[in-house]
């Protein structure tokens, strides 16, 4: 009697996708870079979406119908608006422009979060944003790799904790920005810019390219936005179930 002829897992697939099951309500978030009176401020507006996925796959020798072998929920991003403000500009005159930001965004249905660099100056402003109504989610960056939480509302966070959320977000191609604006502009050219070194010491120092003029206070208001919304929920899980121990 001759042997069964073998076949490889992948022989087997007639077909394989993954399919989107449910989606969430969508969120807003405002991530806001404050810069010193000879630096620029930035604001950038997040548009965050979950959907559910499911991995179907139909085998050559199985039922005619594909069969669910995983699931997945998948956190993506849309960059809806990016500002750059004048150098100088009054941090008054920023608190009044931020609350009308999130006023627009309060419409939908998710309400917006406001998420502001606490550093430098950012303190006193934290103070004013909160003084007219604003409830500003504080971010002080710091060194090291880790965060610390004082509060609901007041993080220590490591600047390279921020900038590898960034990049885990680009590798796993679930950011997109919207709009050919000059700020949105600025922001693509600050991502090409960015790039990170890693110390003898064993740690990661970020920096915009200095030598081209390319700063950072776009990028970083992206960043803590999606620090905060990447740390809001616990991260994804995959859930897998195979079809081949059958």
């Amino acid at each position: 009697m001759s042997a069964a002829p073998q076949h490889s897992a992948k022989e087997l697939v007639v077909s394989d996708e993954w399919v989107v099951t449910d989606t969430q309500p969508k969120r807003f978030t405002v991530g806001v870079d404050l810069g010193k009176m000879s630096d620029h401020t930035a604001l950038v507006v997040i548009e965050e979406s979950h959907r559910r996925e499911e991995r179907r796959m139909r085998l050559k020798f199985g039922p005619d119908r594909p069969e669910r072998v995983a699931s997945r929920v998948r956190r993506e991003y849309a960059v809806r608006n990016v500002h750059r403000y004048p150098v100088g500009c009054d941090y008054l005159a920023i608190t009044r422009s931020v609350a009308g930001v999130l006023g627009q965004l309060s419409l939908r249905e998710e309400r917006p979060e406001l998420v502001v660099d606490a550093s430098g100056v950012g303190r006193p402003v934290i103070d004013l944003l909160r003084h007219n109504g604003l409830a500003p989610v504080a971010v002080t960056i710091t060194s090291g790799e880790h965060f610390v939480a004082h509060g609901t509302k007041d993080f220590g966070v490591a600047k390279s904790l921020l900038v590898s959320t960034l990049d885990a977000v680009l590798a796993d191609d679930r950011l997109s920005i919207t709009g050919e604006s000059s700020a949105s502009a600025i922001l693509r050219q600050e991502l090409a810019g960015f790039r990170a070194k890693r110390r003898a010491s064993g740690t990661i120092a970020f920096e915009g390219d200095a030598r081209q003029g390319v700063h950072d206070d776009v990028v970083m208001a992206l960043a803590v936005a999606l620090w905060r919304s990447e740390s809001r929920l616990p991260p994804p899980r995959m859930v897998e179930a195979s079809i081949f121990r059958r």
